[in-house]
């Protein structure tokens, strides 16, 4: 996998499962409730930056390179 299709990856899975913050769970999940795509783009970055993180820390140079590239491109207009 590519890091362009990594990045496409993160914000497909965070837009698709992860419901809005300010969801009522009294209320029926509808399509409506879901995050919309730039906060799935936000928590995909978040989510790339804890795992840089990490990579630093292990000073893991191959996948710090390789999740940096995944990051340009969720910072891009098109991820």
């Amino acid at each position: 996998m590519t890091p362009k299709e990594k990045a496409k990856e993160l914000v497909l899975k965070m837009w698709d499962d992860t419901p809005n913050r300010n969801f009522d769970k009294t209320k029926e999940l509808t399509e409506e409730n879901y995050l919309g795509i730039d906060d799935a783009i936000t928590c995909a970055l978040i989510a790339v930056e804890e795992i840089l993180r990490i990579a630093e820390e292990s000073q893991d140079v191959d996948h710090i390179a390789w999740w940096q590239e995944v990051k340009q491109h969720l910072q891009s207009p098109q991820p």
